[in-house]
């Protein structure tokens, strides 16, 4: 079998050399002073190239062709078809094509930070031009057949098709649209969000939350960023400027990613077995701990004390309880509610189809953002930063990324329905603290395998069923319906 260890040595070689630029975009976002941009840039692009040079090379094409009548276990089985995979999609790609793209994401980055700081689409809209013209071209390079936004849907969920999260979204839709109708006029009052809380105080509470849930600070860190986010296995950020429970939340969210990138197989570090199954998946992760577990009431039995002395809340309990589950809607994604959540992705997943349709011009971007807002969720964004540039996504490249974000809230909730069901008493377990018998299970059933199953196997494998939106829909309907006394 020297043939398939030398395949896994080769591939290796590319995807540690991606790890690499992981590193780097984290560096980029959390350290790096905007001077060092322009050589940023070089080291990225060449690490991409790099990294392009070995995953298409002739040696691994014969190695590949060398094992397709071998007998393979199930394990090698599952590397040798996503190696294939990886490896023919990014064969038909020129690696200049990756250079440049490379290039363009880093430049991006920085127009959309500045743009954002600024409050000015129009330093953002060069750069956000040319990410999708170049994803487009290697949409269509990877697959002149087949819709564009597919194909770069498939970079993160390869076993969903554009039609059934469609199909899902709109299911959403039907059932969330109007439970929000019965709930929006019954007010909440929340503006003990709105509170001044000392970074500092928001930085021991934020490591010790994270800790508390099972985030191991050995093998990653908290920092903060522009804009929330994981990488380089497992490391997290987020934010502290946009009010302390945004900065509870986006730390829960972080630490659910992180906790996955920590317990993927390590003996595995850099093959398909070692990697996360897909985006939905993972977001999947950071869902769960962020809603089923960090909106909870019992969590919050255990943790409020320490967050009301801490933060000084004058208020109870049930009342906080109530308040971060507050229907209404919000400006910014990230910090809006489980409820009107998918309404934020709905739009997003319609404008970047619209963009690489050509059916949405790129100059009236902020307009058609602003219209499908009021739309959906009744408001208008007073700002471009506020709306059209809250998200870092398409200057990453990350096109068709958004929609994996409602996928793994609802899969999410059927984890959750799944671990009740599995394991006694997990309501006192979480009550007490205890997340152990929880994570344990986690790791049996999504982060031990890696990549071993796509999707769908996965969770038919952990939950006896297809993803589907039942349980998201049943999750939240019975919530919203104690809160707000339906």
């Amino acid at each position: 079998m020297d043939n398939y260890e030398n395949l896994l040595n080769t591939y290796k070689k590319s995807t540690i050399l991606e790890s690499i630029g992981e590193a780097l975009q984290w560096d980029q976002e959390v350290m790096m002073p905007e001077g060092a941009l322009p050589i940023r840039s070089q080291q990225s692009s060449t690490l991409a190239a790099l990294k392009h040079d070995i995953l298409t090379s002739d040696e691994m094409s014969v190695l590949l062709v060398s094992l397709e009548d071998e007998d393979l276990n199930s394990d090698q089985s599952a590397n040798v078809r996503e190696i294939k995979r990886n490896f023919t999609r990014a064969k038909k790609i020129p690696n200049e094509l990756v250079r440049e793209l490379s290039e363009t994401t880093i430049q991006g980055v920085e127009s959309w930070k500045i743009a954002r700081q600024s409050n000015d689409f129009k330093i953002f809209l060069p750069s956000l031009r040319n990410v999708f013209a170049l994803s487009t071209k290697v949409a269509e390079c990877i697959d002149p057949n087949t819709h564009p936004y597919e194909v770069l849907l498939e970079s993160y969920e390869q076993d969903m098709s554009v039609e059934e999260i469609q199909r899902h979204l709109n299911t959403i839709k039907e059932h969330f649209v109007p439970l929000i109708a019965r709930i929006k006029d019954q007010e909440i009052d929340n503006s003990l969000l709105t509170n001044d809380i000392d970074v500092k105080k928001q930085i021991d509470f934020n490591r010790f939350i994270a800790k508390a849930i099972g985030y191991d600070f050995s093998k990653g860190r908290l920092d903060v960023s522009e804009h929330p986010f994981t990488a380089c296995y497992g490391r997290i950020t987020t934010r502290y400027n946009t009010g302390w429970w945004s900065a509870i939340s986006g730390t829960i969210h972080e630490a659910g990613h992180g906790m996955y990138e920590h317990h993927l197989p390590l003996k595995s570090f850099g093959l398909p077995l070692g990697q996360y199954c897909s985006m939905s998946i993972h977001e999947s992760q950071s869902r769960f701990w962020e809603n089923n577990i960090g909106k909870s009431k019992p969590f919050w039995r255990k943790f409020f004390p320490n967050l009301s002395n801490s933060y000084g809340l004058d208020v109870d309990l049930e009342k906080f309880y109530k308040i971060i589950n507050k229907v209404e809607p919000n400006l910014i994604r990230i910090e809006a509610d489980e409820l009107t959540y998918s309404l934020h992705i709905i739009l997003r997943f319609e404008i970047e189809l619209g963009l690489i349709e050509g059916t949405i011009k790129f100059e009236e971007l902020p307009e058609v953002w602003n219209q499908k807002f009021k739309e959906y969720l009744g408001i208008v964004p007073p700002t471009d930063s506020l709306g059209v540039l809250q998200d870092i996504h398409w200057s990453w490249g990350n096109i068709g990324y958004f929609p994996t974000y409602t996928l793994g809230s609802m899969i999410a909730a059927q984890l959750f329905a799944a671990a009740e069901d599995a394991i006694p008493h997990l309501a006192n377990n979480i009550e007490q603290g205890n997340f152990e018998n929880l994570r344990s299970w986690l790791n049996d059933n999504i982060w031990c395998h890696g990549k071993r199953y796509l999707t769908k196997e996965l969770i038919r494998k952990a939950t006896g069923k297809d993803p589907a939106p039942d349980d998201y829909v049943d999750y939240l309907k019975t919530k919203y319906s104690e809160i707000y006394a339906l």
